[in-house]
């Protein structure tokens, strides 16, 4: 049997703020707090933007996902994975950005996807954020693409699959009904 090997995904939050970093050593603040609002769906001034991206620059996580690019991980793998609970309108930055990074022909996936409460307010929205997430994933050739619903979980819409009693969203049975 063929076996594939995948990293264990680097978190979207992570990614992020690894992107935003990329765009101000650029010197790009425009693009900087563009992409701040396309993944939270909230306007910031660049002052605010840099003050916030220096408390996340030196978080735990931030730091160890920028090792994992500077290691040789993305050679020993034939997957690069990351999981993302944000806004649909910045993948395709996130995206781009792991190609930057990893700078190797490398096929992607992702084995969580979803839609944090706080990035959508009801499940009908988070079904339609889904279905974006899942178009854009699709155009930019990440497969495969797990939808990770972790029901229960206050902060997460169950990934816009089922509302708040459990029962299905029919906004997101009927999109997927006509892809």
């Amino acid at each position: 049997p063929s076996v594939i090997l995948a990293d264990g995904g680097i978190q979207g939050s992570v990614l992020n703020w690894l992107v935003i970093e990329d765009y101000l050593t650029q010197k790009n603040t425009v693009a900087a707090t563009s992409f701040y609002e396309k993944f939270t769906g909230q306007p910031i001034s660049q002052a605010v933007l840099v003050n916030e991206m220096k408390k996340h620059a030196s978080k735990e996580a931030v730091k160890r996902a920028d090792q994992f690019f500077n290691s040789q991980l993305f050679t020993w793998v034939d997957l690069a994975n990351f999981h993302y609970y944000q806004k649909s309108e910045a993948l395709p930055e996130v995206i781009a950005y792991i190609r930057k990074r990893i700078s190797l022909n490398k096929a992607f996936m992702t084995n969580e996807i979803g839609i944090k409460k706080e990035f959508s307010t009801s499940p009908e929205l988070a079904a339609q954020e889904m279905i974006k997430k899942y178009a854009h994933l699709l155009a930019l050739q990440v497969n495969p693409i797990i939808w990770f619903s972790p029901g229960g979980k206050e902060d997460n819409n169950a990934g816009a699959l089922i509302d708040e009693r459990g029962q299905i969203v029919e906004q997101t049975k009927n999109s997927l009904e006509v892809i």
